[in-house]
């Protein structure tokens, strides 16, 4: 599970530094694939991002090294000045490829989003920058906005976003865990993945917060700084077997018991006579209900074929097909909640 944590006003924040690597070393703590953060500033968001733990802390007051022959860990992005508005804080568990690309926060068409949770797209085709599904958050929102999250994404997520105006979105649907509360001493509303980051990170500070509260289920709030200017109730699409999986590894419990579960388009596992093991039916699943049209298949033979043509295959016949979702990475019969990405080859 990755780690948010998002303050409505950064303003009051005395020592940044200090407050960035505090909150750096509590949200990273389980988190070691990657760190980053972003701020409303008086000139416009800036951040730091790092998939090396040797550089997750704060860089602002060192100079970047920048040579042309090794591979990078960090950058900044922005122009460092007085923080006026929101900031966003990520600690990353890797659920794709764990290149600095796909580090959070990812930024684009001037928004800049953070995210916990697995998503999967349905829309049209875009042009990706990244493997990470959580482009397909900041791409619809900097796009279309929160109805197309609601009729294009499956999955779950809670996040937290910047668009180009300043104003903090706070997304969160009925499975991703956020909470939520004061901190008097430095005048903002924190959201956070989970309340023990809220306290720690207060305690070691020196902060004063209120009572620690969560989320209510499916919401769309939007600050301007402290002020809550519009809140709204989401209608997620809801999930497929694969980000059910993907969810009970993270967050330490299944889903399908889940009383969200029964939501629309959102697909069940069934069991024709237990006549297949765990991971070929999570994979017939996934192929035999999947609704949007950039999946691939891909014959035994290497050969593509239409998506019209899955339904006349047997179950048998679909399980030696290499299947290759919208973000890129393969749907395994033998092993489904692996991560392995296409690289254009079947096998």
């Amino acid at each position: 599970m990755c780690k948010v944590m998002i303050f409505t006003n950064m303003s009051k924040v005395k020592k940044f530094e200090t407050t960035v690597n505090t909150i750096c070393e509590f949200i990273t703590d389980t988190e070691r694939h990657g760190f980053g953060y972003s701020i409303q500033s008086s000139s416009g968001v800036f951040g730091e991002r790092s998939n090396n733990p040797e550089t997750f802390k704060s860089s602002w007051t060192s100079p970047v090294v920048d040579y042309p022959f090794a591979s990078k860990s960090y950058n900044r992005f922005g122009t460092k000045s007085k923080a006026i508005g929101a900031g966003l804080f990520h600690g990353r568990t890797s659920t794709n490829s764990k290149e600095l690309p796909n580090v959070h926060p990812i930024n684009k068409h001037g928004w800049s989003l953070i995210h916990n949770g697995v998503v999967s797209y349905h829309g049209s085709p875009y042009s990706m920058a990244t493997s990470n599904d959580t482009e397909h958050l900041v791409e619809l929102m900097g796009t279309r906005g929160i109805s197309s999250i609601e009729s294009e994404i499956t999955g779950y997520y809670a996040f937290g976003a910047i668009d180009p105006d300043g104003q903090l979105h706070v997304v969160r649907d009925s499975i991703a865990p956020l909470h939520v509360c004061y901190i008097e001493s430095i005048d903002s509303h924190v959201f956070a993945t989970t309340a023990s980051l809220i306290t720690e990170v207060c305690a070691e500070l020196g902060w004063k917060h209120s009572i620690i509260e969560t989320v209510a289920d499916n919401q769309h709030l939007v600050f301007e700084g402290n002020e809550l200017v519009s809140q709204a109730t989401i209608t997620p699409r809801g999930r497929s077997a694969y980000a059910d999986s993907l969810a009970s590894l993270s967050l330490g419990r299944s889903l399908l018991d889940d009383p969200a579960w029964d939501v629309p388009y959102a697909t069940k596992k069934y069991t024709p006579e237990n006549q297949y093991n765990d991971s070929e039916l999570a994979f017939l699943d996934e192929v035999r209900n999947f609704s949007d049209s950039s999946y691939k298949f891909f014959a035994f033979n290497g050969e593509e074929f239409d998506h019209s043509e899955v339904s006349e295959l047997t179950d048998d016949e679909l399980l030696y097909c290499t299947v290759v979702r919208s973000d890129g990475t393969i749907v395994d019969s033998e092993d489904y909640n692996s991560e392995k990405l296409y690289q254009g080859k079947v096998g």
